[in-house]
């Protein structure tokens, strides 16, 4: 059945947040994105990420100062609202801090995480992907999903 969902409570065995930031980084690193970096004032736990869809903002989960430059960042939130629809992919940032996005919902990766690509108009850009946590099943296919703040993005120990 395709329409709205709201997400249910998740069993038991499925925590929605990551147990670390390295064994997130560990198990869903090979998902992480390659995007232009402005950190924020020195203290601050906020990214500046420009990605082929506009800058977005995200709590920096990696240890230490990020300097300036492209890196590779692992986006995850928690899906609020999921609801099938074709739609140009992208994302809006919302009141409060939460983000939707519009992209395709395909591999359920492992308990209750999800990825989300969005696939610029360039061939030869790399899509934008993103890591969700849900309390439900996750359709897979164009979704329009709202995010919980924050946005969370990881980065290997080293980097």
């Amino acid at each position: 059945m395709m329409g709205f969902m709201t997400a249910n409570p998740a069993p038991k065995s499925w925590p929605l947040l990551e147990e670390s930031s390295e064994s997130f980084w560990e198990s869903f690193g090979p998902y992480a994105s390659l995007v232009e970096v402005l950190p924020e004032p020195h203290g601050s736990p906020l990214l500046e990420a420009n990605t082929a869809f506009g800058p977005l903002f995200a709590f920096d989960r990696g240890v230490g100062p990020l300097a300036s430059g492209n890196a590779s960042l692992l986006f995850h939130g928690q899906v609020n609202t999921a609801m099938p629809q074709e739609a140009q992919p992208g994302f809006s940032m919302l009141q409060g801090g939460g983000y939707e996005f519009r992209g395709v919902v395909g591999a359920h990766l492992q308990g209750p995480f999800w990825l989300m690509e969005l696939i610029p108009e360039d061939p030869a850009a790399a899509p934008f992907k993103l890591v969700l946590a849900s309390r439900s099943t996750l359709e897979a296919g164009p979704q329009l999903v709202t995010l919980l703040p924050p946005l969370m993005a990881f980065r290997p120990e080293n980097r």
